[in-house]
This record gives C-alpha cells, structure tokens and sequence, in this order.
C-alpha cells in the first residue's frame, strides 16, 4: 500500500504499487477505480474529487467516474506531494521543487522549494509549510512560506539533531495545527 485516505462519506481509498489505479472502501466492498499506471499519493478536495500522485505518469484527479490526467506539470513527469488550503486550492509538488497551484484545473506557478518537496501544508492564515527530501545538501528541510511564496523560515533537520525521517512525520489537522 503506498496511501491511505478517508475520504468525503467516509470512504477509503488506497493506492498500491501492484494495482494499476486506486481502490476505494465504499462501505461493504473494495472498488478499483482501474488506471493503467502505479499510483502513489492522494489527496481528496472539498468538492470530494480525489487526487493522486505519481512518479512516472504525472498528476491524475478522480472525480467520481473518470481520471483526468496531467501527464506532466511544469515540464515533468514526477510528481511528489500534494496539499490543498482552506479555500479548495490544490497544490502539488514536483521532482525539481516546483510547486503550483491547480487553479480552475490548469497549474499555475507558485514557488520553487528546492529539489523533492514531499508535501504541502497550507495553514488558516494562508502560510504554506514545505517539506522536503532535500537535494543539493538540503536533506530533512522544513520550509514555511507566506501565502505569497515569500519564504519566512527554514528549518534543516540534518543540522539540527533531529532524525531525517521527521520531515516525513509532519501534518496538519482540520484546525490547522501541525504535528510532528
């Protein structure tokens, strides 16, 4: 299993490294929504579309009945987090540290976080906290960014004493508070 999710009517849904597509728990029976490609992260938004990360087929949106698919994002294939705001914007991280907002589905520039940004957590008052598997000795970095993609703060991990694998351990809650 590569992602959990509970998703809008409590649902779950999970991708595989075997299956092709993505499995959803609709109460009583396990669906696969088919897909020729591995998927990897997902994501649900507020309107309960479900999107998916991959790492060689680009992005992919789940909308109840079909995949909508962006083969690339930025010029790449790769695809390596996802997170959305309060107020329904996706964003989705790419190999070389783009990051771009899905704005009326097309994606829009937002920032570069350095090489692997492996997830987004957009805060209540609109900052935005990257983290990153790190790359050109950035390994285990947490950004914070305004909503702006003006950056405030970074932390490195691998400086700090901290073991690396904490930068994968961070998320928010609904309220927007973060844990780690």
């Amino acid at each position: 299993v590569n992602a959990v999710l509970v998703g809008a009517d409590d649902r779950v849904w999970l991708t595989h490294s075997v299956l092709g597509g993505m499995a959803e728990f609709n109460g009583t029976s396990w669906v696969l929504h088919n897909s020729p490609y591995q998927m990897d992260g997902m994501l649900a938004d507020v309107q309960g579309n479900i999107w998916v990360t991959t790492g060689q087929y680009g992005l992919f949106k789940w909308n109840g009945t079909s995949w909508r698919n962006w083969p690339t994002v930025g010029g790449t294939i790769t695809m390596t987090g996802l997170g959305n705001d309060r107020a329904g914007v996706v964003y989705v991280s790419t190999w070389y540290g783009d990051v771009y907002k899905m704005i009326n589905d097309n994606p829009v520039f937002f920032l570069n976080a350095d090489n692997i940004p492996s997830g987004i957590i957009p805060q209540p008052n609109g900052d935005i906290w990257i983290k990153n598997y790190g790359g050109n000795g950035t390994i285990g970095t947490v950004r914070h960014y305004t909503s702006s993609g003006e950056l405030l703060s970074l932390m490195n991990t691998y400086n700090s004493g901290l073991p690396d694998y904490f930068v994968d351990r961070i998320t928010s809650d609904s309220g927007g508070n973060m844990w780690f």
